[in-house]
């Protein structure tokens, strides 16, 4: 192999190994509710039937709870709901369904107040990307994604 074939081929190993470790990390984005403005108490939690994932909407009442915010779940939220959450999420497939995509948001009377969503990656690997944690559980997903969500509102039972 020629020197200028040897260098194409090392500069192309490293654009395509740039490429695959740039695109193997999930992204995680969040707006924090302010715990200041809304003194949130109880939460109404609309079950979205779309999301095949079974334990999300038990993990998202399980995030608020570790808040200390009461939870209520409804198939469709009634009127009387002054805060309520909404969520979807995205299965992919590499060798078994993991969890990719998710976000959560709360509203305030129709108001957005806060939200946290994480976005899988792409491309190779059973849309997944390279991501070591895609085959993580749901659980070690979502905590963190409410813990985001609801930073200003303290852990009940937890020392900081």
């Amino acid at each position: 192999m020629s020197t200028y074939a040897s260098k194409a081929f090392l500069r192309t190993a490293a654009v395509v190994a740039a490429v695959l470790v740039c695109g193997a990390w999930t992204k995680v984005d969040s707006k924090p509710i302010d715990a200041s403005i809304y003194a949130i108490t109880t939460v109404c939690i609309e079950e979205n039937t779309e999301v095949k994932i079974t334990d999300l909407t038990s993990l998202i009442h399980e995030g608020f709870e570790r808040h200390g915010i009461a939870t209520e779940i409804y198939d469709k939220l009634p009127d009387s709901c002054d805060f309520y959450a909404k969520y979807t999420a995205t299965r992919r497939w590499d060798f078994v369904a993991f969890l990719s995509d998710a976000r959560i948001a709360v509203y305030h009377r129709g108001k957005l107040i806060g939200f946290a969503e994480r976005v899988g990656t792409r491309g190779v690997f059973g849309g997944g990307g390279a991501s070591p944690d895609k085959w993580a559980s749901t659980k070690s997903k979502i905590d963190p994604l409410m813990d985001r969500l609801l930073e200003g509102f303290p852990k009940q039972g937890v020392s900081n």
